[in-house]
C-alpha cells in the first residue's frame, strides 16, 4: 500500500534515540561484536555493544504476545543482517541494563544466537520507561488490538493523559485512539476472542455497533461458530440488530464529549422522559480523579 508511514516516534522515544541528522557515535551491528560491553559513554548520544547476558526484560512490558512465526523471521533477518535498529537501555547499579524500548529485537537476538546487540544508553526512572515502553509498543504494527487498547488505557489511566494527547504521543488520529479504546468495552469473551485472533478488531467494532447485549451476544456467536462470517457480514449483521436499538446522533456526540472531558467510559442510556448516565472507574484514585472533576 503506497502510504507514506508516519515516523511518529512522539515526543518521548524522540529524544532517547538519535535521529538521522544527528551524529552519532556508530559500532559494527552485525554478528561480530567489536565494542566491547565496558566501552560505554552513558553522557554522550551513541550506539555501543552491549553482552546479552547483561540485559534485563523491562518488568513492565506492556506487550504479552510476542508472536512465535514474526519472531522467527525476526531472529532469521537478525542472523542475515544483524540489529539494524539499536535498543534503548536504562543502567541499573549492579552494572547491569534494562530495556525501555526493543524487547522483541532483544528475544529475536536471543534467538537468533547473538552474544551482543547495539544499544543507546539512556537515563529514565521508572515512570519514564513504563510511558515510553507503551509508546513504543502502540507504534509497532504487529502488537494485537487489544494490547494496543490496554496500552492506551493505562497511559490514560496512569498517567493522566487524555485521547488527544495519547493521539500526538503516538502519532495517531485521536478518533483511531478513541475506536481501539472502546475494544475494551467487550465482554471477557469477546476481547479473548480478539486478542487470540478469533475475531479481528473490524468484527468488533461491528459487535461494538450493537447497544443490545443479547443482539451483540448473538452476532457474536455466529461469527464464531462454524464458518463464522466476514467483516461485512458482521457489519450488515450489527445494522440489522441495532436499527431498532440505535442511539440518537446527539446521544452519542454526547458520550463521546463527556468521555474526553473525563478521561473514562461514559454510557447515556435513555428512556421516554427519563434516563441515566453511567461513568466508570477501575480502581480508587481513578474514583478520587473521577470525584474532583464531578465536584469541581
Amino acid at each position: 500500500m503506497a502510504i507514506r508511514k508516519k515516523t511518529g516516534l512522539g515526543r518521548g522515544l524522540s529524544s532517547l534515540i538519535p535521529q538521522t541528522d544527528e551524529p552519532t557515535k556508530t559500532v559494527a551491528i552485525g554478528v561480530a561484536q567489536k565494542v566491547t560491553p565496558t566501552s560505554i559513554d552513558t553522557e554522550t548520544p551513541g550506539v555501543a555493544e552491549i553482552s546479552l547476558s547483561k540485559i534485563a526484560a523491562n518488568p513492565d512490558q506492556p506487550r504479552t504476545s510476542f508472536g512465535h512465526h514474526g519472531m522467527e523471521e525476526l531472529a532469521a533477518s537478525i542472523r542475515e543482517h544483524g540489529v539494524i535498529q539499536p535498543l534503548v537501555l536504562s543502567s541499573k547499579s549492579d552494572g547491569s541494563y534494562e530495556i525501555i524500548a526493543g524487547e522483541r529485537r532483544f528475544r529475536a537476538a536471543q534467538l537468533a544466537g547473538l552474544k551482543s546487540v547495539p544499544a543507546v544508553i539512556r537515563k529514565a526512572d521508572s515512570r519514564d520507561k513504563l510511558v515510553l515502553a507503551l509508546i513504543e509498543n502502540i507504534q509497532r504494527e504487529d502488537l494485537n488490538p487489544i494490547e494496543e487498547a490496554k496500552a492506551y488505557r493505562r497511559l490514560i489511566d496512569e498517567f493522566g493523559l487524555t485521547q488527544e494527547s495519547v493521539s500526538k504521543q503516538v502519532g495517531k488520529a485521536r478518533s483511531t485512539v478513541a475506536n481501539t479504546l472502546r475494544l475494551l468495552d467487550l465482554s471477557d469473551e469477546m476481547i479473548e476472542a480478539v486478542t487470540t485472533g478469533r475475531i479481528s478488531a473490524g468484527g468488533a467494532r461491528a459487535l461494538l455497533a450493537i447497544v443490545n447485549p443479547g443482539a451483540r451476544l448473538r452476532l457474536f456467536r455466529q461469527m464464531t461458530t462454524g464458518p463464522g462470517l466476514t467483516v461485512r457480514e458482521a457489519e450488515e449483521g450489527a445494522r440489522r440488530d441495532s436499527t431498532r436499538t440505535r442511539k440518537l446522533p446527539q446521544i452519542m456526540a454526547a458520550e463521546e464529549e463527556l468521555r474526553g472531558k473525563f478521561g473514562t467510559r461514559v454510557t447515556i442510556t435513555e428512556r421516554v422522559g427519563k434516563g441515566k448516565v453511567t461513568l466508570q472507574f477501575f480502581s480508587e484514585e481513578e474514583y478520587n480523579d473521577l470525584l474532583e472533576k464531578l465536584l469541581a
